[in-house]
């Protein structure tokens, strides 16, 4: 099930900050491009391809030409391909946070809205590939490519380890190359499982206001099929990006 998340900004600034704010990415799609793709959503699929095709051009090079060179990190790429062009899905689940949060993963605390519990993240990782369609293959690739060469799809996951109840749990979220797009999921963390591994808390990312609809765990709203197979001891949870600890 994709879940996208509409982030109300609140006014208390530096609200669950830890460390410096973080600079402005510098991959960003040219001016007016996530505009004018997002018209075409509103569209039927004949009435899109015609007017994509009459701005060719314009469409298929979305980067500003000064950064089509640069080669952009594993999680940078990923957090701009599935956080930045917002009418692709609609909004289901709302996050409050202050606009200049900003919260290393294994320090977030994740709160379920509706039964008011907490999640308090210990560890985390993420590992993402890249799948970029060339004239006569599918490449899925461990890095991006130059930005130039355009945005492929973007598979992969990020992991929560944290604590709940008194007790150690590990939910998951993964997008993936196919259906369902994505699916949710969770287990008591067993410490020798290599699944469970967690990275070091210099490696792992930051969550933002702007990032944080990336790090949902809805596993209630998961669809039936994999909340049956995946959603585990907390398949009744909705984690949502809520704090950050002291």
């Amino acid at each position: 099930m994709i879940i996208v998340a509409a982030v109300i900004l609140e006014t208390t600034p530096g609200y669950g900050q830890t460390g410096s704010l973080k600079q402005e990415g510098r991959v960003r799609y040219k001016p007016g491009w996530v505009e004018a793709t997002c018209e075409l959503e509103k569209l039927d699929f004949l009435e899109a391809e015609k007017r994509k095709e009459a701005r060719r051009a314009f469409f298929d090079r979305p980067y500003p030409k000064e950064i089509e060179n640069y080669v952009p990190g594993v999680f940078e790429y990923a957090e701009h391909i599935l956080t930045g062009i917002p009418c692709y899905a609609t909004p289901t689940v709302e996050i409050r946070l202050p606009e200049r949060f900003r919260c290393r993963l294994d320090r977030v605390i994740f709160r379920d809205p509706e039964k008011g519990e907490e999640l308090k993240a210990t560890g985390g990782s993420y590992n993402f590939h890249f799948v970029y369609l060339d004239p006569t293959d599918e490449t899925v690739e461990d890095r991006p490519r130059a930005l130039r060469k355009g945005p492929p799809s973007v598979i992969g996951q990020v992991l929560v380890r944290g604590q709940l109840a008194g007790k150690t749990y590990t939910v998951t979220r993964e997008w993936m190359n196919g259906s369902p797009a994505e699916a949710t999921g969770s287990r008591e963390t067993q410490e020798a499982n290599p699944d469970d591994a967690v990275l070091p808390a210099d490696s792992l990312p930051f969550v933002t206001s702007s990032n944080a609809s990336m790090f949902v765990f809805d596993l209630k709203n998961d669809s039936p099929i994999v909340k049956e197979l995946t959603g585990g001891p907390l398949k009744e949870y909705q984690f949502i990006p809520h704090s950050c600890q002291g």
